[in-house]
């Protein structure tokens, strides 16, 4: 799990980054660290919203970050930077409560 980009323009947010082990997929322990950070974002850091990317073939982080309540709010096509970014990314993002 990783919480990044954090900021403070406009209402505060940070990036959501996750990955499990394929050994380890479908356990819950990606849940449970999304769960555990939305927490963690809301007590600790006070941030107004989270936002998550995922390839548009990955179902598991697609329904995944919809049962953790993001909603999907546009896509973002390959580019030639990191690996991650690489291919195309949905994008998502969960509002969260003052």
């Amino acid at each position: 799990m990783t919480l990044s980009g954090f900021s403070r323009t406009g209402p505060p947010q940070a990036s959501l980054a996750y990955s499990v082990d394929a050994d380890h997929e479908g356990t819950g322990v990606a849940s449970a660290g999304v769960a555990a950070v939305i927490a963690l974002a809301r007590s600790s850091f006070a941030l107004r919203a989270l936002v998550a990317s995922y390839e548009p073939h990955n179902a598991r982080s697609a329904k995944l970050l919809a049962r953790a309540g993001f909603t999907v709010i546009g896509e973002r096509g390959a580019r030639n930077a990191f690996a991650r970014y690489r291919h195309a990314q949905i994008l998502a993002r969960l509002e969260l409560p003052a």
